[in-house]
């Protein structure tokens, strides 16, 4: 019912051509990607009679090897992050193949591995590489970090431990500051 409630909302608006705006979706720590949940969110779209009017769906499949090759970048890296990466990419195989059987669009992902630190320096040497095979792949370059912040006060008790260590982690400020530079550019 989410994504009902969500094109009930934005069906009436238009995009720069003024053309109705169509669905983008997206899920909270990439679910969707996992096959059941990727099934089930087609078949919910269908259901819904919202198949046709989806544009694009996160597939986080981000590029891998740019980042051993780039210098200074993968030191910084967690671990986890490298996992994650790895996990997501062989998920984001059957999503884009699905996707292209679909007709829908996605994109490249650029994120995953720096989550919580897209500085300044690692983003400025790697953005002309990611630029670059967007360009020659014919996609949409899709950058996430997390540039918010989450006050004390706005704490709430069905954040998990995970979930309060992002929210209220100071890299949001690394983040910030990036974006903020390259905003002004």
């Amino acid at each position: 019912m989410q994504i009902k409630t969500v094109y009930d909302h934005i069906c009436t608006l238009k995009d720069t051509d003024g053309n109705p705006v169509s669905l983008r979706i997206d899920s909270h720590v990439h679910t969707h990607s996992i096959p059941l949940v990727f099934d089930s969110l087609i078949e919910a779209l269908k259901n819904l009679d919202l198949l046709d009017k989806t544009q694009y769906i996160r597939n986080p499949r981000e590029p891998f090897l740019m980042f051993f090759t780039t210098k200074g970048v993968i030191s910084r890296v967690p671990f986890i992050n490298i996992i994650k990466n790895i996990i997501l990419n062989v998920l984001g195989i059957s999503v884009g193949k699905k996707l292209n059987r679909l007709g829908i669009s996605s994109g490249i992902m650029w994120g995953l591995m720096m989550s919580g630190n897209m500085d300044v320096d690692r983003v400025n040497a790697l953005l002309p590489k990611m630029n670059s095979l967007a360009l020659k792949k014919d996609l949409h370059l899709e950058v996430l970090c997390h540039p918010g912040i989450v006050l004390e006060e706005e704490k709430r008790p069905e954040y998990g431990k995970d979930d309060l260590i992002a929210f209220f982690s100071k890299n949001r400020d690394v983040e910030y500051d990036m974006l903020m530079e390259h905003i002004s550019v």
